[in-house]
């Protein structure tokens, strides 16, 4: 009967998770959901959780060493396995008898794009005029930031090749 109660305390947890991950998996593409789960990847409740969402567990090691028999109960779920690196555990001391969980994470960043200007046909008092007579009638009509940049680069342009 224990064992029933178990699976229905967690089935009705995982059922509040679901609907939060419902309600915000239009907004989002990843999702992380870590913590000290009380369940075995291979228990059928996480299982099924984790096939609805495409989530992997990332924890291998057992984490819990309270009987002579480790488990695994603290799972870190993600449908993004390749922006979690390195996932292991450690003994430290200071719990009764959890490892901690080590993770390593990136993002991937696109290419810097770095614009190298030459200035050996550059005139400051042209540039300078042109600055005045391009920028200062419009500040009035209170520029947003990006029209802003793109009327100095496109100066810029003209005076720098």
């Amino acid at each position: 009967m224990h064992k029933l109660n178990a699976q229905i305390n967690a089935q009705s947890c995982f059922n509040e998770v679901e609907k939060g991950l419902d309600f915000y998996y239009s907004k989002y593409e990843k999702f992380i959901l870590f913590g000290d789960l009380n369940c075995k990847p291979s228990d059928s409740v996480i299982r099924d959780f984790m096939d609805s969402y495409n989530f992997t567990n990332m924890v291998r090691g057992p984490t819990c060493f309270k009987s002579s028999n480790p488990t695994c109960i603290d799972l870190i779920l993600t449908n993004g396995k390749g922006s979690l690196k390195s996932t292991t555990t450690a003994e430290t001391g200071l719990s009764d008898f959890h490892a901690m969980i080590l993770t390593g994470g990136f993002v991937k960043r696109g290419p810097r794009i770095k614009i190298y200007r030459g200035y050996k046909s550059y005139k400051p008092d042209i540039f300078i005029h042109n600055m005045l007579a391009n920028v200062l009638p419009r500040i009035p009509q209170r520029l947003d930031y990006s029209s802003f940049e793109e009327l100095i680069n496109s100066i810029m342009e003209k005076h720098t090749y």
